[in-house]
């Protein structure tokens, strides 16, 4: 076979299809064949309207109503029909210059039409492809890919020149073969061909995951070739058997999975190269607890820790855990927020700098210039989400060679896609609870008094709930739920049967902490609040969540939000109140029960951030993400290539994508 050929070469590609190829970025062979639908359309099934979105590429069966004969408007002739579906919607058929049309479609009949639906002004289908009805025998049957063609290029054409591209050039995939085999990867030519041409859309979906895979593997080899693993410069010469004394201090047992991460990231603190990991676990599972072992074991080596955390309220809490545990093990402890005195802080920056305080907890504060270490060794980054890359590079740099722990329930896309690089190790928690425990309803309209009604009856049965606003006050101009308004209407409403209370930024230091523990001790039935309570509230009796103008959240917001209802074990209720009834972002959220799912589904729709940079979001050229669940399957492949024998090969292509800029964290 020759590998000579050029996009000229291909049947159906002449020099103006050329052209819009190009400007579709495709400029060889090779581009031409990995060029992936973006999704496919069965045509073995008609289409329900019911289910599309505008763009979307329909099969319809219609039974003509009318059809105009031929006629010319702005030097077009066209020719329009009505068609009415099984289903009884309307739909507008316009062809432009096809006067055949006229004489091959028929009035009262059935036809066949399959093009992109467009729901501007009712549903219309401009220049679809047709057919006359006929029982069992039709033209339109199989799987049909869509590609993002950007209506440079029909799509029949497209797939057509695809076909006889891939006939005309040697399909090879970067993983080796007999890896391919060892992990029963899907052979990379039978992808290729595969994604173009599948059986069902389940072939294609996984054709066009092994393709993303190996793309990313190349990227994992390549960055293992660049980088120079940097090598420890502190030395932590604790043990694990040294951490008993705190861990015997904690009122529960360490689960399995707690235990297998507080080895695995002491096992990466005493190797030859620093720590940059993430601390995966749902909300609730104990993430926390292992942090603070492993800041302990920095303490024990004789070194400074950080701990950021995004809200007062949480580095409050975090602080009081540490303290409570810590104390009489003679670890000095600080907190550093906004709202400490002046005098206060002074005090707090100087023991800090001169090492008396062996671990800080704080909020932004700590990324002050004013904040300086005598020997910090370890920064933890709680939720780690909350934070830009800006402001977690501020603290990191604090002091040269510091190892890095990040916890999340919600990884963002950016850090799914470091961890699959290779660059950041993935440990993963178990829940302590069953997952779907908290049940999510959408709430329409409608049905809001219904709801509040049960929610007033469980809490004078001594059930406890939180109320979410997005806002303190009123805001001129936007019309948005709020702390003050819901107050003052629940507090005439339902005030009588019930005890409120609020909470948000606004208050001091002592009303927040007031607060806190009259709810903690429920003398508050409900409690209105701003995303104050996001993280770092555990209300073990508080059962019970409505979250207003949900629909201005995002699902890892709304997500940690929900993860301060059922912390106790039992069944939950978060229930969803929109500024609109019909959501399907909230839909999707109302059946995903694990942050991992959030984080998959985030994934898919933000995509997989910049590689270099600061873009937490944003697209590779792949059709479809790689899904979360292949991030360990990549390290155990990229360990059994030999990335050595291409060694210059890698770092061609490692500088062609800018993985020598790559921001970490």
């Amino acid at each position: 076979m020759s590998k000579n050929f050029n996009l000229s070469d291909v049947k159906g590609v002449g020099p103006v299809t050329e052209k819009k190829l190009n400007e579709l970025g495709i400029k060889s062979i090779k581009d031409l064949v990995h060029f992936l639908p973006c999704r496919y359309i069965d045509l073995d099934a008609p289409t329900s309207l019911s289910k599309v979105e505008d763009g979307d590429y329909v099969l319809l069966k219609l039974f003509i109503s009318s059809i105009s004969k031929p006629y010319k408007i702005r030097g077009s002739l066209l020719v329009r029909a009505h068609g009415k579906t099984d289903e009884g919607k309307s739909v507008k058929l316009i062809w432009f210059n096809a006067s055949y049309v006229y004489k091959t479609i028929d009035k009262n009949a059935y036809i066949r039409v399959f093009g992109k639906i467009s729901m501007d002004n009712g549903y219309q289908l401009v220049n679809p492809k047709f057919e006359k009805f006929q029982e069992n025998n039709t033209k339109f049957h199989g799987i049909s890919a869509i590609y993002p063609l950007k209506k440079r290029i029909p799509q029949q054409t497209y797939a057509s020149i695809v076909n006889d591209a891939i006939s005309k050039t040697e399909i090879k995939g970067f993983i080796p073969s007999e890896v391919e085999e060892k992990f029963n990867l899907m052979k990379y030519e039978n992808a290729v061909k595969l994604v173009h041409k599948p059986k069902n859309i389940e072939d294609g979906e996984n054709a066009s995951i092994r393709i993303e895979l190996d793309e990313i593997v190349k990227k994992a080899c390549a960055h293992k070739v660049l980088k120079t693993n940097k090598n420890r410069q502190k030395i932590y010469n604790a043990t694990l058997d040294e951490l008993n004394s705190l861990i015997s201090l904690l009122p529960f047992k360490l689960n399995d999975s707690q235990e297998k991460a507080v080895k695995k990231i002491v096992k990466s603190l005493k190797s030859e190269n620093q720590l940059n990991a993430l601390l995966a676990g749902d909300v609730g599972s104990g993430k926390t607890v292992v942090s603070l072992i492993i800041a302990y074991f920095a303490v024990l080596s004789g070194y400074q820790v950080a701990f950021i955390a995004p809200t007062e309220v949480l580095s409050m809490q975090h602080y009081n855990n540490f303290i409570s545990l810590l104390s009489n093990l003679n670890v000095n402890i600080s907190l550093l927020t906004s709202n400490i005195k002046t005098s206060e802080k002074k005090q707090i920056l100087k023991k800090l700098k001169e090492g008396e305080t062996d671990i800080i907890v704080g909020t932004h504060s700590l990324l002050s210039k004013t904040v300086q270490f005598k020997n910090l060794s370890l920064v933890i980054i709680d939720e780690q989400h909350r934070f830009g890359v800006s402001q977690r590079n501020m603290l990191i740099s604090k002091t040269e060679n510091t190892d890095i722990l990040m916890l999340s329930a919600t990884p963002i896309p950016r850090s799914l896609r470091f961890i699959m690089l290779g660059e950041v190790d993935y440990i993963q928690i178990d829940n302590r609870f069953l997952k779907n425990r908290i049940k999510t309803r959408l709430v329409p309209t409608e049905k809001y008094d219904d709801m509040l009604k049960y929610i007033v009856k469980e809490c004078t049965s001594g059930a406890q709930a939180f109320f979410i606003a997005p806002k303190i006050y009123d805001c001129e101009g936007i019309e948005t739920a709020n702390v003050d308004r819901l107050y003052k209407n629940l507090s005439k409403k339902i005030g009588k049967e019930v005890n409120i209370g609020y909470l948000h930024g606004k208050l001091t230091f002592q009303q927040k902490q007031k607060i806190l523990d009259d709810f903690s001790n429920n003398e508050i039935s409900i409690l209105i609040s701003t995303t104050v309570v996001e993280v770092g509230i555990d209300v073990p009796n508080a059962n019970l969540m409505v979250i207003f103008d949900a629909d201005r959240f995002g699902l890892a917001t709304l997500h940690q939000l929900r993860g301060r209802i059922g912390r106790d074990g039992k069944e939950a209720y978060c229930f969803l109140f929109p500024q609109k009834d019909e959501n399907e972002r909230l839909e999707m959220f109302c059946k995903m029960a694990s942050g991992m799912e959030i984080a998959e589904y985030d994934f898919s729709i933000r995509g997989p951030g910049a590689w270099y940079g600061q873009e937490q979001s944003g697209y590779l050229s792949s059709a479809f993400s790689l899904p979360i669940r292949y991030i360990e399957n990549i390290k155990e492949i990229v360990e059994n290539i030999d990335i050595q024998s291409m060694r210059y090969e890698l770092l061609a292509y490692a500088l062609s994508y800018g993985l020598d800029k790559v921001s970490i964290t």
